[in-house]
């Protein structure tokens, strides 16, 4: 009777064990969407969401992916892009707009199904963007090595008329942006620079520069807890998650991430930190308070799984895996717990 019930109590442990750690996964996978005869590397992304319709840079493939994540699947694949990399959706307007690094283009997209309706000429290197919804302004990155400058650019571009109203001038080519809402301000990092600048939005012009630490290079992603004054920036060398203080321009805590870092997303709901780099990992951080972060999860993706979304909207994360020897390019679709 004895040796009966000892693995019956194992048994139980084991599945309270499972139980247990299943409930404190802080991401749990909920689907996975295929992206049929896209090849190479993937880059950023935009969302829809009232047409729950998710935009996909397919850079190798100089194609933009239109899924619908509701349906999971392929609405369109659009050619005529050149090394498209940064995506972003205006709802109010309708309108897609994709930043194309190799001609130094905006193209700006409309219309059911999606159409090319003009190109907004920048300079070589145009990559990364954000949108102010305020002043109805798309800014992109350009400029720097890529274009013969010394100097980076970030372009102002007025969403409703699609016109090219001025340019913000960087030491060099800007990476990522972060947007505030209340202060007017916005956050640029210089990865060739090692620095990360703050841009009046109003005056255009650049008002602070916060440096990373000595042993620290190469900010690449940006993400903002605006109700607590603190900006998260991705590092590559070596992979690092800065955290600064908005109000001082000072660094509070620092974290080791994943490599090749290129999403980095902030989560106020959940108070979650995600970071996805194409060393092949989702790493996420618990925020405990604004100075203190503590990795609870290193979830396997796939190598050169580098760019993510976070949609506040549906709560959920968008990670593009690009296409392998064993398995075709996909979207994989995490829900925060």
């Amino acid at each position: 009777m004895k040796r009966s019930v000892v693995p019956v109590i194992n048994l139980i442990v084991l599945l309270l064990s499972i139980a247990a750690f299943s409930q404190e996964q802080p991401l749990k996978l909920v689907k996975s969407i295929p992206l049929p005869n896209v090849e190479g590397r993937i880059d950023h992304m935009g969302f829809d969401p009232k047409g729950h319709r998710l935009f996909i840079a397919a850079l190798v493939n100089n194609t933009l992916e239109v899924v619908d994540v509701n349906q999971d699947k392929k609405l369109q694949s659009m050619p005529g892009f050149s090394k498209p990399q940064g995506v972003y959706y205006v709802p109010k307007l309708k309108k897609v707009f994709v930043a194309n690094g190799n001609d130094g283009t905006c193209k700006v997209l409309g219309g059911n199904p999606l159409a090319i309706r003009t190109s907004v000429p920048l300079s070589l290197g145009a990559d990364q963007m954000d949108f102010d919804p305020e002043a109805g302004r798309i800014y992109v990155g350009h400029g720097g090595k890529d274009a013969g400058k010394e100097y980076g650019e970030i372009a102002v571009i007025d969403a409703a008329t699609d016109k090219h109203v001025g340019d913000i001038r960087t030491a060099v080519h800007p990476g990522g942006f972060a947007l505030e809402k209340g202060r007017g301000r916005m956050f640029v990092t210089l990865p060739e620079s090692n620095e990360t600048v703050v841009v009046d939005r109003k005056t255009q012009e650049v008002t602070a520069s916060w440096p990373l630490p000595s042993d620290t290079q190469q900010p690449v992603a940006l993400a903002l807890d605006e109700a607590n004054h603190r900006l998260m920036v991705g590092t590559r060398k070596p992979p690092r998650v800065v955290v600064y203080d908005t109000d001082t321009g000072r660094t509070v805590a620092e974290t080791e991430t994943v490599g090749v870092l290129d999403g980095l997303y902030f989560s106020a709901k959940h108070k979650q930190v995600y970071a996805s780099g194409g060393e092949g990992f989702l790493v996420v951080y618990r925020q405990n308070d604004p100075d203190h972060y503590e990795q609870t999860a290193r979830i396997p993706t796939s190598y050169l799984a580098r760019t993510s979304l976070y949609v506040p909207e549906l709560d959920r994360l968008y990670v593009a895996l690009p296409k392998n020897d064993k398995n075709g390019a996909e979207i994989r679709v995490y829900q925060p717990q």
